[in-house]
Formats: structure tokens, C-alpha cells, sequence
């Protein structure tokens, strides 16, 4: 079996993130490299500082969703507790809490990732990327998990004699919470105006 796998590394359909500069540049690896080294190339060529910070645009929409829900806990004039999500011995913001006192229902992928932006925050030694957490990679519609090999996508999806195509996107909670705070900054608008 041969040591090396071709491969192309291609937008999603729909997705928001730019092609690569030559979007069908055929790439070779080894076939042992894991799905989590393909996301961090895909960061690296496309420019995203997931290796310095976690998803800027994910964040910014944590923070729109936390400033809207601390707005209405403050308007119905709600308990001192819930109206401040911040822990009082590191002025943090406890995420997690705010938005499931909200309403939500967060997914094992996103509380990964408000953990990833709580310690980001609070850091105090350097940040350790983690773009697998924001990117979602797919081969023929099936989810490339961080530790899958080439050679696994390869053999069990792909199934074929041709160059592997894999497909890099926001993942779906960061595209959901970007829509979620787009929608609560128009009700907020909305609520402003009557």
C-alpha cells in the first residue's frame, strides 16, 4: 500500500470560508496524517487565527448573545445573580450558565468550545490552537473526526481510485451561533424602535 495519499482540500457548498488561492491543487501526505493536521492547514493557508485566539467571528457572537441576555435579566430587573455572569473571584464570564439560563441547549461541541473561549480569556500562558474545534471536515458527507487518518477517510469513505476530496466549513455550532446572535441583535432592534 502506498505511503502517501493525494488529496484536495475544498470549501463546503455554501460555506462562508474562502477556496485556497489554487482551489484544485492536488496535495500529498502521508496516509497517517490525522484529520486535526489537515484543519490546522487549512488555518494556516487560509490566514484564520484559530492558532492564536478561538473563532473571532464565534466569539463575537458568544459576546453579542451574553450582552442581549444580560440587557433583558437587567430590564425585567432580575436577582443580582442572574444578572451578573461574571464570577466574582476572576471576572470571567461563566458562558455555559448565562446561556442555559437563557433558554439553550448546548451541545458537547460548544461547551468544548466556550470552555476553549473561557480559558482564552483568563489565560495566563500562551493559547493553544485548537481549529478543530471551530472547523468541521467532511468527505462525502461524513464528518472527519480530529484523529482520523487519511488512509481511514480514504479507505472507508472515499472508496475510490481518485484523489480524496475533503471539504473544510465553520462548524455547525459556530454558524448556529453566529445565527443566533444575528436574530436576537434583530429582536433587540426591533424591541428598541417601538
Amino acid at each position: 500500500e502506498p505511503s502517501k495519499i493525494s488529496f484536495i482540500l475544498a470549501p463546503a457548498p455554501h460555506t462562508v470560508l474562502p477556496p485556497f488561492p489554487n482551489p484544485s491543487a492536488r496535495l500529498v501526505a502521508n496516509r497517517m496524517l490525522r484529520a486535526r493536521k489537515l484543519a490546522i492547514y487549512v488555518v494556516e493557508k487560509l490566514g484564520l487565527a484559530l492558532m492564536t485566539q478561538p473563532a473571532p467571528n464565534y466569539v463575537s457572537a458568544v459576546d453579542a448573545c451574553i450582552r442581549v441576555y444580560e440587557r433583558n435579566a437587567n430590564v425585567k430587573d432580575a436577582s443580582a445573580e442572574d444578572a451578573s455572569a461574571e464570577d466574582a473571584s476572576e471576572g470571567v464570564v461563566d458562558y455555559i450558565a448565562v446561556l442555559e439560563r437563557n433558554g439553550e441547549v448546548l451541545g458537547d461541541a460548544e461547551r468544548a468550545a466556550l470552555d476553549d473561549v473561557t480559558q482564552w480569556r483568563a489565560q495566563t500562558g500562551e493559547y493553544v490552537g485548537r481549529p478543530e474545534l471551530y472547523l468541521h471536515l467532511s468527505c462525502r458527507g461524513r464528518t472527519a473526526q480530529p484523529k482520523t487518518t487519511l488512509a481511514t477517510i480514504k479507505t472507508n469513505v472515499w472508496k475510490a481510485n481518485t484523489d480524496v476530496v475533503v471539504h473544510y466549513e465553520w462548524a455547525e455550532f459556530v454558524r448556529n451561533r453566529i445565527s443566533k446572535a444575528q436574530s436576537l441583535a434583530s429582536v433587540a432592534v426591533q424591541v428598541n424602535n417601538v
